[in-house]
């Protein structure tokens, strides 16, 4: 049977509310009034930031707090670690150029910020228990 662009595109939709899914089980979401400026603003820092090399440290300076006071407001806040919720947030951009554009994976990788075709797959796999190629393959069945 042929399979319609519209009925292609619910397919993949499917597919990210499943990823989506299994994502949010390894975060425990916490109720927007808990959560203060701080921990909002280095959220915003890595949406704005993602494609380059930073760290919890980068932004401590930058910011002008110790490390170790940013990691606790994030970690209390977020329930989660700073390199953790940068990785989701890389992974998640690369979800989107893998299903959007034909682009080689390595180019994608390095766009959404890993630092090599390696750390790529390795952060794929942990998240996904796919690379991104078995990703964008799956892309294409759909």
């Amino acid at each position: 049977p042929l399979i319609t662009p519209t009925e292609r595109r619910l397919r993949i939709k499917g597919l990210l509310y499943v990823i989506c899914a299994d994502c949010a089980e390894q975060i425990k979401f916490v109720s927007p009034q808990k959560i203060d400026n701080l921990a909002i603003d280095i959220v915003q820092y890595i949406a704005n930031n993602y494609q380059n090399d930073i760290s919890l440290a980068t932004i401590a300076k930058e910011k002008g707090y110790s490390y170790q006071y940013l990691s606790r407001v994030f970690n209390r806040h977020l329930k989660t670690n700073f390199k953790k919720m940068l990785n989701l947030y890389r992974m998640q951009q690369a979800i989107a150029m893998l299903y959007d554009t034909e682009l080689p994976i390595t180019y994608v990788g390095l766009e959404c910020g890993f630092q090599s075709i390696r750390s790529f797959n390795q952060i794929s796999l942990q998240i996904f228990g796919k690379t991104p190629k078995e990703i964008r393959n799956a892309f294409r069945v759909l």
